[in-house]
């Protein structure tokens, strides 16, 4: 049944996160797919209802409402074409791509197949961005001149990526979301 059948590419540190969000919103049809079999282990004995498959081409053929894109950096791009190409939704986890080119071109893929290509700032919803938001609509403060970010939980560090495209995103993401 599609409507409550999501996949997974890529089950290392941030998958635990996906899974916990997917649970709470009700989906226990989650189908997963990654080339290293410890981070299957861990994310087998946290979750024993996930079904797991050896090769991506499996995913790929289910009726799944979408596909969830969590791997390096590096590896977005061939995955998302992948998933685009085999007519599936996609999320893909920030940063997209290493480059706009590559996001351009998943962009007119998806355009060209009439699927969805998302990605996504979570801490937009975080209950404090949003206490935020609402501050600043109701213009309580006047008008802002100046913001400022500081980062205390920084997450694992990355060495396919720069901390601007993979952290700063971040920040640039909850600016717009705000103002």
């Amino acid at each position: 049944m599609k409507k409550n059948q999501i996949g997974i590419i890529g089950l290392g540190y941030w998958a635990t996160n996906i899974i916990n969000t997917l649970e709470k919103m009700g989906y226990k049809n989650i189908h997963c797919f990654d080339i290293n079999s410890k981070n299957i282990n861990i994310l087998k004995r946290k979750f024993q209802y996930i079904k797991i498959y050896k090769n991506i081409n499996e995913i790929l053929k289910l009726d799944l409402l979408g596909i969830i894109i969590v791997t390096n950096t590096k590896n977005h791009f061939p995955i998302a074409k992948l998933c685009l190409e085999n007519n599936h939704n996609i999320f893909v986890e920030k940063p997209v791509t290493d480059s706009s080119k590559k996001i351009k071109q998943l962009i007119k893929l998806a355009k060209i197949k009439k699927k969805i290509i998302m990605s996504g700032y979570i801490y937009n919803y975080n209950v404090y961005i949003e206490y935020i938001k609402k501050i600043l609509t109701k213009k309580t403060l006047g008008k802002i001149n100046y913001i400022s970010f500081e980062r205390s939980n920084l997450g694992p560090v990355r060495n396919d990526i720069s901390c601007v495209l993979d952290l700063a995103a971040h920040d640039i993401a909850t600016c717009v979301y705000l103002f």
